[in-house]
């Protein structure tokens, strides 16, 4: 038994076509030119309408200190001390 179907053709590739390509794939890599971070202006504007009702201590805007970064771990290693001491000893 002999398979009739007929391959398909592929069209011819121009030159025009491939630039076109290559042009579309180089933007679309491009990395984005962002000349500001925008977050912090918008929470800055947001803080300045709403005087103070969102973002009004300006904690969640700025990096966070090292006061909070040590508490986070003190927490983290009395969270790992307790689940040690919980668990059943054989």
């Amino acid at each position: 038994m002999t398979n009739d179907v007929e391959p398909e053709e592929k069209p011819e590739e121009t030159e025009e076509d491939s630039a076109a390509m290559r042009a579309l794939l180089n933007r679309a890599l491009a990395s984005p030119k962002q000349d500001t971070l925008v977050l912090p202006e918008v929470q800055r504007k947001l803080r300045q309408r709403s005087r103070g009702k969102f973002y009004g201590t300006s904690w969640s805007a700025s990096p966070p200190s090292k006061v909070a970064i040590a508490i986070a771990i003190v927490m983290l290693i009395a969270a790992a001390v307790v689940a040690w001491l919980m668990s059943p000893r054989v």
